[in-house]
């Protein structure tokens, strides 16, 4: 019989998503897996549409089985672009993995209303802000290195910035350049 133990994941979340650690306990086994969701208000799936954050979900269903680079492993992952809906299960990393987003400080809208000092006092003082910035960049770069100048990518209409670059969407262009506008105004304020 398996027990099932489902809890706010602190200092997760965007401004969104609901995040919630997913506990599965069978027998003397225990799995740990993250519940990422959309919130389902008007509101928030609409700017989960402008934005496009469905393409997570995407992404692991067709980057993620034969990625060459590091990705959790995903139970199910469900997005659809049109509505904006998402909805993740994914291995928890636990405390392998930092979220880097921490470092980047308050005026980040990924840490809006997150206590910040007691998230970081969780990181091993080894770990630096720069140490974790590079290494996530090197991660990204492993990703993007297996797809550079791959033209056929454009053709998927969940990549990001694929329609710009083809001149096509601007509505959804000007969304996120008025979304990281008004973050922008509210970090400066």
């Amino acid at each position: 019989e398996a027990v099932v133990t489902i809890d706010d994941f602190p200092g997760a979340g965007g401004l969104h998503a609901l995040t919630k650690s997913v506990k599965v306990t069978v027998g003397d086994k225990v799995f740990k897996y993250v519940y990422k969701q959309v919130h389902h208000s008007p509101e928030a799936l609409e700017r989960s549409r402008s934005l496009g954050t469905a393409r997570e979900a995407i992404f692991y269903n067709e980057f993620a089985p034969t990625a060459p680079f590091s990705v959790p492993k995903v139970l199910c992952s469900f997005g659809d672009m049109k509505t904006g809906e998402k909805k993740v299960v994914l291995e928890d990393l636990g405390v392998s993995g930092i979220q880097s987003g921490y470092f980047f400080g308050p005026g980040s809208p990924l840490n809006w209303g997150k206590d910040l000092p007691a998230l970081l006092a969780k990181v091993p003082r080894e770990v630096s802000a720069k140490e974790v910035a590079l290494d996530a960049f090197r991660e990204m770069a492993k990703m993007h290195k297996q797809f550079w100048n791959n033209a056929s990518l454009l053709e998927l209409d969940w990549i990001r910035a694929g329609s710009w670059y083809k001149g096509e969407q601007e509505a959804t262009w000007m969304a996120s350049q008025s979304y990281g506008k008004g973050c922008w105004d509210k970090t400066k304020a």
